[in-house]
């Protein structure tokens, strides 16, 4: 089997896994979404419309010096949409990019939120709670979903955007 092949065979494998909330990812499983990871990167991230903007912003929950910060720098801001793709068992994460911080109870229900577009085009995500079995995170990119590595308590990764 080549390498390719092995590496759709995993990825197959995990997009039909739910995890039990009691249960930690095995390597394997941890492989595969870090290589699925690798091979979706950078994320594509659809600019919030400018109609869309004022509620956007104030969705976002920002203190007024920030929220008045990113109005007059014109920030663009985009939609992340994220959920937990395996047990949904309270993981928590925060997302960070450009000063703005935002922390996200994980729902298999994806949540779409408003972010700054990352100037150096990398946001982190860093799990701040694991429900049990690992924080599983996973990302809307254009038109296709993205699972995030395998994170624990304190643990981030760097997430390329554009």
């Amino acid at each position: 089997m080549t390498t390719a092949a092995a590496a759709a065979a995993v990825l197959v494998g995990w997009m039909g896994f739910r995890s039990s909330a009691d249960r930690p990812l095995s390597a394997a499983e941890q492989m595969a979404r870090a290589l699925a990871f690798n091979q979706a990167v950078p994320l594509v991230l659809a600019a919030v419309p400018a109609s869309e903007r004022p509620a956007a912003l104030q969705g976002m929950k920002l203190p007024a010096n920030q929220q008045a910060e990113l109005e007059q720098q014109q920030a663009e801001l985009v939609h992340l949409t994220l959920w937990d793709d395996m047990a949904e068992d309270g993981d928590v994460v925060t997302i960070d990019c450009d000063g703005f911080r935002q922390s996200v109870t994980l729902k298999h229900a994806p949540v779409t939120i408003a972010i700054p577009r990352p100037r150096t085009g990398l946001m982190s995500l860093t799990g701040v709670f694991d429900g049990g079995g690992g924080i599983t995170v996973a990302v809307s990119s254009g038109a296709g979903r993205v699972p995030l590595p395998w994170l624990s308590v304190g643990q981030s990764v760097g997430v390329p955007v554009r």
